[in-house]
């Protein structure tokens, strides 16, 4: 939010435009203090003539405190998220993810994300 308790547009990263995001939530991934948020998403089973939106493996954007972000690189991440991700919840650093037709996944952030079963 900015002054005077109005929202503020802010651009994202061309990265988010990757595939389309169904789930949002915020963390702290490099433990800095500043938000950071988490986008999933896909479309596998799109109308035949469009094909599949599934360029988004788990994205992650570093906050800089000022509303602004930026993309984190793929390998850096650590995240390879395959599937329709359709909702996310941030429990104390970690991430439980709900790809559809999968079982929930948890991810723990420790510098980079660990998958629990």
């Amino acid at each position: 939010m900015g002054t005077n308790n109005k929202f503020q547009e802010k651009a994202l990263p061309l990265e988010a435009q990757a595939a389309p995001v169904f789930a949002i939530c915020t963390l702290d991934f490099d433990q800095d203090g500043k938000k950071d948020l988490f986008l999933g998403g896909n479309i596998s089973k799109a109308r035949l003539k469009f094909g599949k939106y599934d360029a988004n493996y788990g994205l992650i954007l570093k906050g800089d405190g000022k509303g602004g972000f930026s993309s984190i690189p793929q390998k850096q991440a650590g995240l390879r998220l395959l599937g329709d991700v359709r909702s996310v919840l941030n429990l104390g650093g970690s991430l439980m993810v709900g790809i559809n037709q999968q079982p929930i996944k948890a991810y723990k952030f420790q510098n980079k994300p660990r998958q629990y079963h």
